[in-house]
């Protein structure tokens, strides 16, 4: 199986709790006005990628918590996503896995009966980015429409709480990477 990828981050600490593998997955039908990745939409970017390779890459992480997995739409490849989450736990279920989504909890309850399996991420942020509605970064959310979603006891909105917002990687060719939640223009 294969997904997307547009951008990895072995070691971020803006991306959730703790350390964390960040994997942007490519493509995204939402679009939502103001999106902080909006390079991640398109569908005909990125690299097409193993599951299995990335899931190797993640468990050869050192010193990592868990893995963040935003996009782009990373429901829009989710059977990928639930396959990675598979294969990591599998051989280290220490590791959290924490999920941005563009879509309702409703919505993602309702494709993929979220909250009810077991290959199902431990937190998700999700809905809709809404540009016109204020972030709210005591509780780590971009735009206060959306909610931070607990669906294992591995991780709850505790965790989120004074975390890095955002953090500037600059890369060995040069360019920078802007990660975590982005304050964006009203």
């Amino acid at each position: 199986m294969t997904f997307r990828v547009a951008a990895v981050l072995a070691d971020s600490r803006a991306n959730g709790p703790g350390t964390r593998y960040t994997l942007w997955l490519q493509g995204c039908e939402r679009r939502c006005d103001g999106c902080a990745n909006a390079e991640f939409q398109s569908r005909l970017g990125g690299k097409l990628r193993a599951v299995a390779a990335v899931a190797e890459e993640i468990l050869a992480a050192p010193r990592i918590d868990g893995v963040t997995i935003s996009g782009g739409e990373p429901f829009d490849q989710a059977d990928a996503v639930f396959e990675l989450i598979r294969r990591v736990r599998r051989r280290n279920d220490r590791l959290t896995f924490f999920v941005f989504s563009g879509y309702t909890f409703a919505e993602l309850d309702s494709r993929y009966a979220i909250g009810r399996r077991p290959d199902q991420p431990d937190a998700l942020l999700c809905g809709p980015f809404r540009r016109e509605n204020a972030p709210d970064y005591e509780r780590f959310l971009p735009s206060a429409n959306q909610e931070l979603i607990s669906l294992t006891d591995r991780l709850n909105a505790d965790d989120f709480r004074d975390l890095p917002l955002h953090e500037e990687i600059i890369r060995a060719d040069g360019t920078v990477l802007r990660s975590g939640i982005l304050r964006q223009a009203r």
